[in-house]
């Protein structure tokens, strides 16, 4: 079965005390037939659980994913599995990702248009969580806390906890802005990974971490401190062999990608140096190797079933929400690729985890509802993709911008720079650009010289995306470029111009960057699963849909008003 789960779109399981054998609905349509509003809603569970896979791509699931006996496997057997799945905006990063994932809305609406951005009011770049006011428990004194401070709008938790008294919304991932970007401005509890402390929250949601996690801190960080740790394969789920040993140089950096794959040498300290470390040697970061592979993951899933237990999650007097964000798939292929043994490896242990997760939810007598989605995909090395006679090139973005800076200094004849910003989007220096004249004719000029440079595939100034007609791409594949940047761009926030590059153009800066990348607007970025596991007859669906569509199905499905306008669609299943 092909599927789709490289963004990890949507999942939803539905477990009634003992889970009932969808396999039994093997029967796979393409479309359902028309169905009233009060024909398609389904009794609402105890436990909804949204689960984002980050950087889960639909090439991934593709690949990987045939006759596993898990989890994963379980959902796409006996699920409503969407093979078309898109996130539908240009910047296919985690932030904007998970804000799309339960608020029903594009970048564009959320207010998170990049990882970060630059606020030209300030000079300063915002990071999509960053919060001054608050601070991070366990972090290094003087650091900044997360929160979702720069979140826009409401999200399905929201939604939830207003129309439901006693419904609560909980929220774990390895990443702070999956966990807070997915759960949204309501919450009951948010936790995320801290390096060299365990998971953490801010004081923008509690005071102190509970006595629960602290405990579990202290045991994890105990199964990892002066213990070797090596990543051995445990084998695909058909037998056969993972791929070989691939390797090569890009600048000066030399990539190995094969298991075993040694993490940790007995008695090495666990260093916090940045980058990623490729070789097997331990002068490097602990932390930047142990979250590339399924540890990270491992942690993720331990944690969140300690919360589960302890917060009783599921078993209030009405339905909870906890949003699940598994980091470690992002990682790994960021260092080793989306075609090695790394990743197939990472693949075959997340469904065997997500199995066993899933099995004790269901004999804690919970009903429980599952989304599994992903924030966005991403491309392999490019370097491996020429090899096998696809034409990749690899793009050095810091000489990328300094010719465009220096074409535009020629042109409007300066001694300093006029433009500061980065592949995301591009700001005018207001003190620069100010004796320029017109400011509408001067980004109209850079727009021209960056229209000529070979690697643009599309270039607009934010006042022309802003002007383009709303619209609604009942298929996601058809939209434009530039419309997909319009649903990236956020007013304050996104640069005075965006632009996309050329398909597989891989983006890198020097001196240290990740070998492999995503973030642009093109499918290999976009395309993600879309499952629905529950109380749904099972079908492999071509239809497209989107990572909007995601809340307002599980509104509609559960009886629950949606807040506020939404981008996407209630998705229509029939009832098992």
């Amino acid at each position: 079965m092909r599927n789709i789960i490289s963004g990890c779109l949507v999942v939803l399981s539905f477990l009634t005390g003992t889970i009932t054998s969808y396999a039994q609905n093997k029967t796979l349509k393409t479309a359902s037939p028309a169905a009233s509003n009060a024909d398609l809603q389904v009794q609402k569970p105890s436990l909804i659980i949204m689960i984002s896979v980050d950087m889960l791509s639909g090439e991934i699931m593709d690949r990987f994913t045939d006759n596993l006996p898990g989890g994963l496997g379980r959902l796409l057997r006996e699920g409503v599995v969407f093979e078309n799945g898109y996130q539908e905006h240009a910047f296919t990063e985690t932030g904007p990702g998970h804000s799309t994932l339960l608020s029903g809305r594009h970048p564009s609406s959320t207010g998170i248009p990049n990882n970060s951005w630059i606020d030209m009011s300030t000079g300063k770049t915002e990071y999509c969580v960053n919060d001054i006011s608050v601070t991070n428990i366990g972090q290094p004194e003087g650091g900044i806390g997360c929160s979702p401070k720069w979140f826009i709008g409401t999200t399905f938790g929201t939604w939830l906890r207003d129309q439901f008294p006693g419904s609560r919304v909980f929220s774990i991932a390895g990443k702070d802005r999956a966990a807070i970007l997915m759960a949204g401005p309501k919450t009951n509890g948010v936790y995320w990974f801290q390096e060299g402390f365990g998971f953490t929250t801010s004081t923008a949601y509690a005071k102190k971490l509970p006595d629960w996690l602290l405990q579990y801190n202290k045991s994890f960080l105990q199964t990892i401190t002066n213990k070797s740790i090596i990543w051995n394969p445990i084998g695909p789920a058909d037998g056969k062999a993972y791929p070989g040993v691939w390797h090569a140089q890009i600048s000066d950096t030399i990539i190995v990608s094969t298991l075993p794959r040694l993490v940790q040498t007995q008695g090495f300290p666990q260093e916090a140096a940045p980058g990623f470390l490729f070789d097997e040697t331990q002068n490097g970061s602990f932390w930047s190797r142990w979250r590339a592979t399924p540890f990270w993951d491992e942690a993720i899933f331990n944690a969140a079933e300690a919360m589960i237990k302890n917060e009783h999650i599921g078993q209030g007097p009405n339905t909870d929400l906890l949003c699940l964000g598994l980091s470690a798939t992002n990682a790994t292929e960021h260092a080793y690729g989306n075609a090695g043994p790394e990743i197939q490896d990472l693949i075959r242990r997340l469904d065997l985890r997500l199995g066993e997760f899933l099995n004790k939810l269901q004999k804690s007598g919970r009903t429980v509802a599952v989304v599994l989605s992903a924030d966005h995909g991403g491309l392999d090395f490019a370097e491996r993709l020429r090899s096998q006679g696809i034409p990749a090139r690899r793009l050095n973005t810091a000489l990328w911008l300094k010719d465009l800076q220096a074409r535009v200094r020629t042109q409007f004849n300066l001694d300093k720079d006029l433009l500061v910003g980065s592949m995301r989007g591009l700001y005018l220096k207001k003190d620069i650009a100010a004796p320029l004249g017109d400011r509408r004719q001067v980004l109209a000029k850079v727009v021209d010289i960056i229209r000529t440079m070979p690697e643009i595939a599309a270039v607009a100034t934010y006042e022309e995306l802003a002007a383009l007609p709303e619209k609604r791409f009942a298929d996601p594949r058809t939209s434009s470029l530039l419309y997909r940047l319009k649903f990236s761009a956020y007013p304050g926030r996104s640069g005075d111009i965006l632009f996309a590059f050329n398909p597989l153009v891989e983006l890198n800066g020097p001196p240290k960057y990740d070998p492999a990348q995503h973030g642009t607007p093109h499918d290999y970025d976009r395309r993600v699963p879309i499952i629905f596991w529950g109380p749904w007859k099972a079908e492999q669906r071509y239809d497209p849909a989107s990572t909007v569509d995601i809340a307002p199905t599980l509104a509609q499905q559960f009886g629950i008003n949606p807040e506020e306008k939404v981008d996407g669609v209630a998705l229509k299943f029939q009832k098992k």
